[in-house]
Order: C-alpha cells, then structure tokens, then sequence
C-alpha cells in the first residue's frame, strides 16, 4: 500500500462517516483512523523524519549559531582594538623617534657649529701668536744682524791696525 492509498482511504471514511446532526462534524471509526495514522508514519521516508527533528531542533541550532557568532564578533572587536591600539603605540613610537632624531640631528650641527667655532678661535689665537713670534723672530734677526754688522765692523777696523803693527 502507497502513502496516497493511505489518504485515499482516510478521505473515505471522513465521506462516509457518519454526520452529527446540527454540525459539520462527521463521526469515524476511532481505532481505524489511528491505525491508518501509524501506517502513514512508517511510510514517510527517514528524510522526512529527520527534516522535521531539524526543523524542531532549529530553535536550538539558531540560538547556538547566534551564539558562536556573538563569539567570533566579540572576538573580531578585541582582536580590532589590539591592533589599533598596537599602531597607535607603533604610531607614537614613530613620532617620538622622529623628535629624537630631529633633535639629534640639531645637537650634532651644534656641537659641530661650536667645533668650527673652538676650532677657529684656537687657530686665530695660533695666528695671533704666530704673528707676535715672527715680529719677536724678526726683531731678534734684526738684532743679531746689527750684532754681527757691528762684530764684523769692529773685525775690520782692528785688522788694518793689527796689519800695521805687525809691519812694523
């Protein structure tokens, strides 16, 4: 027998049953229609069976569905804000290491600055000292020339005398 024979047989009964007077209700045989119910049941295909224990189980699966992704969202959220508060902080370390190399790059022109500067003035007073020496030199030259013109002077004047007397 065939599902369709099974409501075949069940529409017959409800046709011919017998009516209640006053209603549109109809009377059947209790024990046969419980009995074609059965039949029906055990015709339908385990498909069918395991759709509607699906379809009675889809409450539980949307709650758990809904739940694991309020999970994986919450998830995503945290996971956002550590990488945003990770460049931020990568941000600011950026920014901090860019001062300091800005002021480190000022401190060595400085300091560099200040370097020709010291390295300026000490050559200038070297020059300074340098002239004071070569007047000092100059004037020492100048002095042991006028020594030796007055040495040598006094040489040839005493030669002609020493000559002489050796003559005679």
């Amino acid at each position: 027998m065939s599902i369709y024979d099974v409501f075949d047989k069940l529409q017959q009964e409800v046709e011919n049953g017998g009516s209640v007077p006053l209603t549109a209700k109809v009377m059947i045989d209790k024990d046969l229609f419980l009995d074609l119910l059965d039949e029906l049941r055990e015709m339908l295909p385990p498909e069918v069976i395991q759709a509607q224990n699906i379809l009675d189980s889809a409450s539980s699966i949307i709650q758990n569905a809904k739940h694991e992704a309020e999970i994986i969202v919450n998830e995503a959220h945290a996971r956002r804000e550590e990488i945003l508060e990770i460049s931020s902080i990568n941000k600011e370390a950026q920014q901090r290491a860019e001062v300091m190399l800005k002021k480190a790059k000022l401190d060595a022109y400085k300091i560099r600055a200040g370097s020709l500067e010291q390295s300026y003035n000490i050559m200038d007073e070297a020059y300074e000292e340098a002239i004071k020496a070569a007047e000092l030199f100059a004037t020492y030259r100048d002095q042991l020339q006028a020594s030796k013109e007055s040495l040598l002077a006094s040489v040839k004047k005493k030669q002609p005398q020493e000559t002489a007397e050796s003559e005679e």
